[in-house]
């Protein structure tokens, strides 16, 4: 069985919008190419997923799962697109920072509250178990940002 991602927007939207036309319309399809999807979809299933009363489309117990699941993974889908915009967009997200001395540490308690108040769902984490060998953790990407003493650059 193979359900995709348009066989969930599909019973989404026509439960909502109760025609097949209504639906396609708002899905940007035609009528028609909709109403193939709804039989290859009701194919993949092996049974009805909406049933006709009257004009409107209802669903059966079938199309109410599929209607269930679908909100559940299409909110699901929202919810990554958004956090991976957030993300992309620097609002949110993990900087991992570590230095190469201890002592290096002291003035972030100054930098980090104006920091958090610039970026609210940026979590800093401080890494100083990779301290030992900064510059190789953050090639390996283990850290975002070291803090460093050495006035030469690493290669790369």
């Amino acid at each position: 069985m193979r359900i995709h991602l348009r066989h969930l927007r599909l019973v989404r939207e026509v439960e909502r919008a109760g025609t097949l036309t209504a639906a396609a319309k708002a899905l940007h399809l035609s009528q028609s190419a909709l109403s193939h999807q709804l039989a290859r979809l009701e194919e993949e299933v092996g049974g009805a997923v909406f049933e006709r009363r009257g004009r409107r489309m209802v669903p059966t117990a079938l199309g109410r799962r599929l209607s269930e699941g679908a909100g559940e993974v299409l909110g699901a889908l929202d919810a990554l697109e958004l956090d991976l915009a957030e993300l992309v967009e620097g609002r949110t997200g993990l900087l991992r920072v570590t230095s190469q001395c201890f002592t290096c540490y002291h003035w972030l308690g100054d930098v980090l509250p104006a920091f958090r108040e610039r970026h609210p769902s940026v979590e800093v984490r401080i890494v100083p178990e990779v301290a030992g060998d900064a510059l190789r953790a953050l090639d390996d990407g283990e850290v975002d940002v070291v803090l460093s003493y050495d006035e030469n650059e690493p290669a790369g």
